[in-house]
């Protein structure tokens, strides 16, 4: 036995070696390095994906739309700025009745926690393109016949700890009716992205408030009076953004929203007109309210909901929620009343600002799963009182739009949509109107048309 072991540890001894001394001979390779894949990520309600390297949740969505729009054509009067009278606009025979745009916009959002909170971005770059009947490209008294081909940034901003900052809607405006998420609300309504800087406090009950700085919209200044005693003026150059306090609650019933803004008007007088100089210079606050209110209405299925804002204006224009619905001027409807923040008005040798308010409501109704139903309506009504006798510009000027949007979504991230609206004008007939001296006849007060839209869209 004592044998038998003395040969099997050497025969175990001499293998040992052996191998070992194969294993010097052979060359060394180093293992592959270990695949790195894209972790997905969550923080609250966000989900995405980790950016290799990084803390930071990534998360990519977007849409691309095609719209098709068709509508009446109005002749209506307007004021001819080089001759300084009124005209019967030939826009109803030059316009185009019909058009169709494509826009592609991508959606970039990163979340990163920190210890004060988390850091948020936003961007939304689109591309769009198009010709016809498209919104902002639709000149009254010119033919709008016209391909364009642009790149734009519909709002980009950063939200960390209460602060915003950079292109976002305005605090102003309520939330629920921002057109570039809801496409069912085209509407009278403020409705407005703008460059900011914000801090929103948040308290309990969904309750929260917000103060924010931002850029001033539109035209700061005036159209000049229409008429005999026209009066060049210009911008003065502007000294203070706009300032915006709004309160917000959000809770299982709904929400609600009421803010106020303070716009600055700088004006200044540049040349003489027939009737009284003006001031030098005119410097001046313009202010809006709005408020807005969305009920949830879960016991008509699931998304129901019922929307209702109001906002007035006195010296801006631009938030006034006038502007907002992209088919109003489409067919050569014209806004004769006034367009600017403040106008002189001669026979006082005053400035006039406008006093402006809008009112829209709406309902979504889901008809089963895939279909859904969005009546709305919506008034505006411009009011510049004017004693001038001399003026081309209406005191008055009001629209009434009405309709609904039918939505189907046959697949998830599919959704054909069809606009049917009704559209009711009417503007006042200037204090200067003289059908006999201007040979167009009697002035035209009343506008009105129908506007059809249909959309293909596919979210991602």
């Amino acid at each position: 036995m004592t044998l038998i072991k003395s040969v099997l540890l050497g025969s175990a001894a001499t293998l040992m070696v052996v191998a070992g001394a194969q294993a010097a001979d052979l060359p060394t390779k180093k293992g592959a390095p270990a695949a790195e894949y894209v972790k997905v990520c969550k923080i609250g309600s966000f989900a995405g994906f980790i950016i290799p390297g990084t803390d930071t949740c990534l998360k990519l969505s977007g849409f691309v739309t095609s719209r098709y729009a068709a509508g009446t054509t109005h002749d209506v009067y307007t004021f001819d700025s080089p001759t300084s009278k009124l005209y019967k606009s030939v826009a109803a025979r030059q316009q185009d009745g019909y058009g169709d745009w494509t826009r592609f916009r991508l959606i970039v959002e990163t979340m990163t926690n920190t210890a004060y909170g988390p850091l948020y971005t936003m961007a939304m770059p689109e591309m769009e393109f198009g010709h016809g009947y498209i919104a902002g490209y639709n000149s009254v008294g010119a033919p709008n016949s016209q391909l364009h081909d642009n790149a734009s940034m519909d709002k980009a901003w950063i939200t960390w700890a209460g602060i915003t900052a950079g292109k976002h809607e305005s605090m102003f405006d309520n939330p629920d009716l921002d057109g570039a998420v809801n496409s069912d609300m085209d509407i009278f309504a403020p409705d407005v992205s703008t460059d900011l800087l914000a801090y929103t406090a948040t308290f309990g009950g969904g309750f929260s408030a917000t103060i924010s700085m931002e850029s001033q919209q539109g035209s700061a200044g005036t159209l000049n009076n229409f008429g005999g005693d026209m009066v060049s003026t210009t911008l003065d150059g502007g000294r203070a953004p706009d300032f915006v306090a709004a309160l917000d609650v959000k809770q299982g019933w709904g929400d609600a929203h009421l803010a106020g803004i303070m716009h600055e008007i700088r004006q200044q007088y540049t040349g003489s007109g027939t009737g009284a100089s003006p001031e030098a210079t005119k410097s001046t606050w313009g202010y809006g309210v709005n408020g807005g209110v969305t009920i949830n209405l879960p016991s008509l299925g699931a998304g129901a909901d019922f929307k209702v804002n109001g906002a007035y204006t006195e010296g801006y224009y631009a938030q006034s929620g006038v502007t907002s619905p992209w088919y109003l001027n489409l067919g050569g409807v014209a806004n004769n009343g006034a367009q600017g923040d403040i106008i002189y008005d001669a026979a006082t040798n005053t400035w006039k600002k406008p006093e402006i308010y809008t009112v829209a409501g709406g309902f979504d109704f889901p008809i089963g799963p895939t279909f859904k139903v969005s009546p709305e309506a919506s008034y505006a009504h411009v009011h510049l009182s004017m004693d001038d006798p001399d003026t081309y510009m209406s005191k008055n000027w009001q629209a009434f739009l009405g309709g609904a949007t039918f939505e189907w979504a046959p697949v998830h991230g599919l959704v054909f949509d069809l606009d049917l609206l009704y559209e009711n004008g009417r503007q006042d007939t200037p204090a200067a109107w003289n059908s006999a001296a201007t040979a167009n006849g009697e002035w035209k007060k009343n506008f009105c048309g129908f506007i059809g839209e249909l959309r293909v869209e596919r979210d991602f």
